[in-house]
């Protein structure tokens, strides 16, 4: 399989990363790809590095014919530079808060690409020259933990995208952690819980790390009670539910219960931090947790 990857900011090397090292996971390696991208019959491209203006857009242009999927790890605002060209390609988007309509009309699929040789596509396919080029086009958000395999990516296909399309796109994106494919008005709420989430969690477990006086325990091995306490507290949630969980660990009385009575004061302050990152996303891509990973 041939993956293009568009952009080479922090998510495209992230992608380019989790992708090589996770097929060769998955085909027993042990060690991380070449720095070529290539496993076997896989190879993934980051397309355009170090190249700018009209040479980088061709560059990008051909990956279309290329690659079997175009993953495009772009900010907002170069998605109309760079989709009029992969008109016809898979192409799965991480443009943060860019719905699966704005991206179609990016594209071209309803007339409005941009550049020369999008204009004279739309010109032919009106005139009845040449035959209908489908908007294979995917609205995509995944999380840092591409870099580990350990990621949770959700797609929204769109209209157009047949079952072998969207199947595909699952394949690619399930060497680097789980796939769902959910309704596109979901993907905002995936983003605050599980890619913001990750900051959340790991904001928490730093400060918990560092809650204890001085000598109490040494940093590094406060660290890894706080790890232990995460991982352990994650593996029980997969088979019960949290307050079932507390009642075992808080006997009536105890030191836990003391702190879980605390805990409960800023029980609406987390919440709000949720559900703000959940608006931010509602509400604007620019503020959403993702553009900035471009």
């Amino acid at each position: 399989m041939r993956i293009a990857i568009i952009g080479d900011g922090r998510l495209g090397a992230a992608l380019h990363g989790g992708l090589c090292a996770g097929w060769c996971r998955r085909d027993g390696a042990g060690e991380g790809a070449s720095r070529g991208g290539q496993r076997g019959a896989h190879e993934v491209r980051i397309i355009g590095r170090q190249r700018a203006g009209c040479d980088k857009v061709r560059v990008m242009n051909a990956a279309a014919d290329w690659a079997d999927v175009v993953l495009v790890a772009v900010k907002p605002r170069d998605l109309p530079v760079v989709l009029p060209g992969l008109r016809g390609a898979l192409v799965v988007s991480f443009a943060a808060g860019v719905t699966t309509d704005a991206l179609t009309a990016l594209m071209g699929c309803e007339g409005s690409g941009t550049g020369d040789d999008a204009s004279h596509r739309n010109d032919d396919l009106r005139a009845g020259k040449g035959r209908h080029v489908p908007c294979r086009i995917v609205r995509a958000m995944t999380d840092i933990a591409v870099e580990i395999g350990e990621a949770l990516s959700v797609l929204a296909p769109c209209q157009e995208c047949t079952v072998d399309d969207i199947a595909l796109a699952q394949e690619v994106l399930s060497s680097v952690g789980r796939v769902c494919v959910c309704q596109e008005h979901e993907i905002d709420a995936y983003t605050a819980l599980s890619a913001s989430g990750i900051a959340f969690a790991v904001h928490l477990m730093d400060v918990m790390a560092k809650a204890l006086p001085g000598g109490a325990i040494g940093a590094r091995e406060a660290r890894q009670a706080v790890l232990h306490a995460f991982e352990a507290g994650v593996k029980m949630m997969r088979v019960g539910d949290a307050q079932s969980i507390v009642r075992k660990v808080a006997s009536p009385g105890g030191t836990t219960e003391a702190g879980l009575r605390r805990i409960a004061t800023v029980d609406e302050a987390l919440q709000d931090v949720v559900r703000g990152a959940y608006l931010a996303c509602r509400t604007g891509g620019a503020a959403c947790g993702g553009d900035d990973r471009a």
